[in-house]
């Protein structure tokens, strides 16, 4: 049974005792704003949603409650501030019995080195008053921050004979610039790695060496002592990176019998590689070449493989088609390739690898549509196949192919047929029999049918109550005939008994681009509204390499299924941290039609 839409009725109690009036009684649902009166006449919205979650109390009003709030702020006595001066070490410099909020602004002075400072918004500090207070030069002097003359009458009093121990013990400065100071004397930094140049004090960077190469930079000298791990030179570092990118990429070598002609100094530019098997001199960007899925192949000796899956599209269409068929076709769509094209018919066909189509080869996600787009504006009609489609519902993908080439065996007329309510279980069952993207969803099922035989279906849905409710009133869901026959204005034969039976309601429909164009719509006169942004499937070890839609995989979903502890991460970033990637088609056109 479909469920009930939600009534006001049911929720009434929740604001017994209020004035209340809702904004939208026609089309109600939990979130339909909700008009609130207080008793001092205040008017604030608020829904069934915000008050079962408990998460405000609705009863009590914000307007109100922010009055009270200034209210008990108009005047804040001298004691308040008084007590927090001392816990900080400062003085109150405009001393008064009280504080308006407004007007006064508060001056306090630190202790120590008679540095002031003041509070502008009162507001503001009472809400931050258990934060303890800092002052800005007694905490820069407490890190050690020191002038050039003061580190330089620092450097005079340390003897050439003390050693580094003799200067730790030391009361005068602290501790990082003692070692600054005999580092100084010394001309040497952190092990001998750096050698000063050029000192100007510790507040400003100064220039040093690189012991090792003399790579030459400019940095804070505190900083290269203390946080060593994070300024080592870059120049001996990217040398160690050079030594293990080509111990990786000599190795990937070893293993597909690949000679490196010339392997580029960083990772991101290209090199040259040559197949011993085939002979094929070939470039390559190894930018990724620490990845656990990085693959150094010959391009020539790969095609012949991953060609397998595609030849069995191609030798399928040989059979059913005698006229010219060209495959990786180079020519039409440049740079892209056309898997398959026949000129004859200007249909060309995309076969979709599940794993090379990923996100983990394809960062890309308009790819697919852009291609599409590029063959519909020279004429050519793109069919997008993916890899799982041909092997689970090869049957349904080669009636949908013969249709497309006019070489479909079976004709049947839709005005020999007739038209019944079926119902859901037979209609779903049959349209995951016949249509490509299986069952869907039915609230109301069509069915055509020939000498007693059901030779197509069509289903109806709702929205569901996420949607917006107003935006329409049905979605005809799928619509599909039984493999390898064609009936004549069957579609629209079974839309007009729907269209009979609601008349003045809105219906939508969309149309994957990867199959069809919409063309039957705009014949049943439907009105094409918009085109959308590619759509996201999941696919991976975890799916066994079949696309998976993307509520599967929500990012609450992922947390639970892999466990994953950082609830920080995108949902995109744990997928594919556990061998979930996305692919992606090439959007849907949305259709409308009003009933009448």
């Amino acid at each position: 049974m479909p469920k009930k839409n939600p009534d006001f009725k049911d929720y009434a109690y929740l604001l017994d005792g209020l004035k209340f009036n809702v904004t939208d009684t026609n089309h109600f649902n939990v979130n339909t704003k909700i008009e609130i009166t207080c008793d001092n006449n205040h008017v604030y919205l608020t829904s069934i949603t915000k008050i079962k979650s408990l998460k405000q109390d609705y009863k009590n009003c914000p307007h109100c409650k922010k009055q009270k709030k200034y209210s008990d702020m108009s005047n804040i006595p001298f004691d308040i501030f008084k007590k927090y001066a001392d816990e900080n070490n400062l003085n109150i410099v405009n001393v008064q019995e009280f504080y308006n909020k407004w007007s006064d602004v508060v001056k306090f002075k630190c202790k120590f080195d008679e540095t002031e400072y003041q509070i502008k918004v009162l507001s503001h500090w009472i809400e931050n008053v258990k934060k303890p207070f800092i002052c800005n030069i007694c905490e820069t002097k407490k890190n050690g921050f020191l002038t050039k003359d003061e580190l330089q009458n620092e450097i005079e009093r340390i003897s050439i004979d003390e050693t580094i121990e003799d200067i730790q013990v030391s009361n005068v400065v602290p501790k990082f610039n003692k070692i600054i100071s005999h580092a100084l004397q010394t001309k040497i930094i952190d092990q001998n790695r750096w050698i000063i140049k050029e000192y100007n004090g510790s507040k400003q960077k100064a220039v040093v060496l690189c012991n090792v190469c003399g790579y030459e930079k400019s940095s804070y000298l505190h900083d290269l002592i203390i946080n060593e791990h994070k300024t080592g030179c870059i120049k001996c570092r990217d040398k160690k990176l050079y030594i293990k990118f080509k111990k990786n990429i000599l190795s990937h070598c070893n293993i597909n019998n690949i000679l490196p002609i010339n392997i580029s100094k960083y990772s991101k530019d290209i090199s040259k590689f040559k197949c011993n098997v085939c002979g094929l001199t070939f470039d390559k960007n190894c930018k990724n070449y620490s990845c656990t899925d990085f693959t150094l192949h010959c391009p020539e000796c790969f095609k012949s493989t991953k060609r397998k899956a595609e030849n069995g599209l191609y030798n399928f269409i040989k059979t059913i088609y005698e006229g010219e068929i060209i495959q990786n076709d180079r020519t039409k769509i440049k740079p892209f390739e056309l898997d398959i094209y026949i000129p004859g018919k200007n249909i060309a066909f995309e076969y979709c690898g599940g794993i090379w189509h990923s996100s983990k080869f394809n960062k890309d996600k308009y790819k697919h549509q852009k291609k599409y787009n590029m063959c519909g504006n020279i004429g050519i009609r793109l069919i997008t196949i993916f890899e799982d489609e041909w092997e689970q519902k090869k049957e349904i993908c080669q009636s949908r192919i013969t249709n497309l080439l006019g070489m479909i065996p079976n004709k049947i007329y839709g005005k020999e047929c007739i038209v019944k309510i079926i119902d859901n279980k037979t209609a779903l069952d049959f349209c995951e029999t016949n249509h490509i993207q299986g069952r869907g969803h039915s609230y109301i099922a069509y069915g055509l049918f020939n000498k007693d035989n059901i030779v197509s279906v069509m289903t109806f849905s709702k929205p569901s109550v996420s949607k917006n409710a107003k935006d329409y009133e049905w979605e005809l869901n799928r619509f599909c005939t039984i493999k390898n026959t064609i009936v004549v204005g069957g579609a629209n034969k079974l839309l007009s008994v729907f269209r009979n039976s609601h008349k003045s309601q809105k219906l939508v429909t969309f149309c994957d681009l990867r199959w069809g164009s919409g063309k039957v719509y705009e014949i049943m006169g439907f009105t094409f509204n918009k085109i959308s942004p590619p759509n996201y499937y999941y696919i991976g070890n975890y799916t066994k390499w079949q696309r998976k839609h993307r509520f599967n995989f929500t990012k609450f979903r992922l947390i639970e299924i892999f466990k994953e502890t950082n609830s920080i991460l995108t949902e995109e970033i744990i997928a594919e941290k556990n061998g979930l990637y996305r692919i992606y088609d090439c959007g849907h056109k949305k259709f409308t039609l009003l009933c009448n």
